[in-house]
C-alpha cells in the first residue's frame, strides 16, 4: 500500500482457528530465507495428517525488531491433526500444532508489495490508537494472492489482522 492509497480498517471478531505452523527465532534479515523453507514443511504435514486447509500461509510475528524475528509460520486447518505435538512442545524450526486466536483484531488489507507492509502495520496500529483501543501481541498477515511472478506485484493482497486487548 503506498502513501497515495486510501487507508481502510475495521473490527472483526474471529473465531480461534487451528493451524498447522513453524516458530523460529532468527535475524531479521533471513526473513525470506524463513519464507522459501518452511512453507513447504507445513503443507508436506497437512497433506500427512489428511487435513483440509482452512485458510491462507500466514506468518505471526510474536517479536520482530530490526536484528531479530520470532515469528510464526502455518496454514488454519479446519480441524488440528490427530497426534501433532502443540508448537509449544517442538524444537524451534519443527511442525506443531497452532492456533490463530480468538477474539477482537483490526483488520485491512494491504495491496502490493511486500516491501509496504511495514508501512501497512504502522498506519493500522496508529488507527487502533486514533480509534481508542490499544493493540494485543503477535500481529500476523496472510498472503491471499500467490504473485506466481513476484515482478508484478500490484495487486497483490495480504490481510493484515492485529489483535486487540480486551
Amino acid at each position: 500500500m503506498d502513501a497515495s492509497q486510501e487507508f481502510t480498517a475495521e473490527i472483526r471478531e474471529l473465531a480461534a482457528q487451528p493451524t498447522v505452523c513453524v516458530r523460529t527465532q532468527a535475524p531479521t534479515s533471513s526473513l525470506s530465507d524463513i519464507f522459501s523453507r518452511f512453507p513447504g514443511a507445513v503443507v508436506a504435514r497437512i497433506q500427512e495428517g489428511g487435513a483440509e486447509v482452512a485458510g491462507s500461509l500466514y506468518a505471526r510475528y510474536h517479536a520482530f525488531s530490526p536484528e531479530t524475528v520470532d515469528v510464526e509460520v502455518g496454514i488454519p486447518v479446519g480441524a488440528p491433526i490427530a497426534g501433532l505435538p502443540a508448537i509449544g512442545d517442538v524444537a524451534a524450526g519443527e511442525v506443531g500444532a497452532g492456533e490463530l486466536p480468538a477474539g477482537q483484531i483490526a483488520f485491512t488489507v494491504h495491496r502490493g508489495s511486500y516491501d509496504g507492509l511495514s508501512a501497512t502495520y504502522d498506519r493500522l496500529h496508529e488507527w487502533i490508537h486514533a480509534a481508542g483501543l490499544s493493540e494485543g501481541a503477535a500481529p500476523w498477515e496472510a498472503y491471499v494472492d500467490d504473485p506466481g511472478d513476484m515482478s508484478d506485484m500490484t495487486n497483490v493482497r495480504t490481510e493484515v489482522s492485529w489483535p486487540l486487548e480486551a
